[in-house]
């Protein structure tokens, strides 16, 4: 869903993703993102990566080695996480 760079990856992460690549915790007025927000842990555990490059995946918040990211292993928090935008073609 926002793995990607297709028009609909594009604006998913403009819109619903903040400057160091996580999801927005706060509502925007007059958007479907509650409703998003509320679905997005049972889409996102279950969703398969097609890795390809891995250009456009992110090392530390995507699920894409397990059905946790890196980041949630070992219960780390968005502020641990910050200035961690690696990608996993730099692998």
């Amino acid at each position: 869903m926002i793995g990607g760079n297709d028009d609909f990856s594009q604006f998913m992460k403009h819109k619903y993703v903040d400057k160091f690549g996580d999801f927005i915790a706060y509502h925007k007025a007059n958007t479907i993102w509650p409703g998003i927000r509320n679905v997005l842990p049972d889409i996102l555990d279950n969703s398969q990566w097609a890795i390809g490059t891995g250009e456009f995946i992110d090392f530390w918040r995507h699920n894409w080695l397990n059905r946790r990211s890196i980041k949630q292993v070992p219960h780390l928090n968005n502020a641990d996480c910050r200035g961690l935008l690696d990608k996993v073609s730099a692998l």
